[in-house]
């Protein structure tokens, strides 16, 4: 398992600024504190749920975790889906169709890191490569336009086609 892409001062900052939603959620350890077993398996969840999405648009472990360092929505986002990930084991946090009262806040969540890692795709004249950014190898430079694209007949010099 790769490195979790929060922390638990994340949930704080998303959370109003307290640790109350992750002891309702985590359950309290008999000293008033969330629960810290619970809290370190929903950020598990949460983040691996963030590397599924967010690897088909980066490459490496790697990038991903500098996006989810640099990035407060992305880890915004992760304590959506850490929220919904926790309130599945709670009735009272459940609605009949079987969803949380939190799991449209866990869409958007999940939406976002979608989007991001649809940015993320670029192609290779997008990427910086040792020639320099836009100057990938793997394209042919633009034909010169001192060559007419038009084609004419040799003959008569009429426009015969492109």
């Amino acid at each position: 398992m790769a490195d979790p892409l929060f922390t638990t001062d994340d949930l704080t900052l998303a959370f109003d600024g307290d640790t109350e939603m992750q002891r309702r959620l985590a359950g309290d350890d008999g000293t008033g504190q969330p629960r810290a077993d619970r809290v370190a398996y929903g950020i598990a969840v949460a983040s691996e749920e963030g590397y599924g999405i967010l690897m088909s648009g980066f490459d490496t472990i790697e990038r991903v975790q500098r996006l989810a360092a640099n990035d407060i929505a992305v880890r915004h986002a992760l304590c959506m889906i850490w929220r919904e990930a926790l309130a599945q084991g709670k009735d009272e946090f459940r609605l009949p169709d079987g969803t949380t009262v939190f799991s449209p806040d866990a869409r958007k969540g999940r939406d976002l890191l979608r989007e991001k890692a649809r940015g993320a795709r670029r192609t290779s004249a997008e990427q910086v490569t040792p020639n320099g950014p836009g100057q990938s190898g793997l394209l042919r430079p633009r034909a010169s336009h001192t060559q007419s694209s038009v084609l004419r007949d040799p003959t008569t010099g009429k426009m015969t086609g492109f």
